[in-house]
Order: structure tokens, then C-alpha cells, then sequence
């Protein structure tokens, strides 16, 4: 009986590490995702643009 209930218990402590580890991947995977979304987001690019506009007038 007693090594029926450790058993138990330790089965359940096993899955609840389980479902730990499963929450803490889906948390990476989502702040891996919402890095790269905000480095796109906020990238700034260096256009042929922004060198034309220099030398163009005399004050």
C-alpha cells in the first residue's frame, strides 16, 4: 500500500515536471518569436535615399 502511494506521487510529481518543461518551451519559442518580430519591426535599412539628400543645396 505505502509503495502503491510513492508510486502514485511520483508519477504525478513526473508529470507535472512534464507539463513544467512543455509550458517553459512554448514561453521560449513565443519570446524567440516576439524578439525577431521586433528586430524586423525596427530595423532601419541605410537606402540610397538618405545619401542623395546631402550636398544637394547651398546656404
Amino acid at each position: 500500500m505505502a509503495n502503491r502511494l510513492k508510486r502514485e506521487q511520483e508519477r504525478l510529481k513526473h508529470e507535472k515536471e512534464k507539463q513544467l518543461a512543455e509550458i517553459h518551451k512554448k514561453q521560449m519559442e513565443q519570446n524567440k518569436a516576439k524578439k525577431n518580430h521586433i528586430q524586423d519591426l525596427y530595423a532601419n535599412e541605410v537606402t540610397e535615399d538618405f545619401f542623395s539628400q546631402f550636398g544637394t543645396s547651398l546656404r
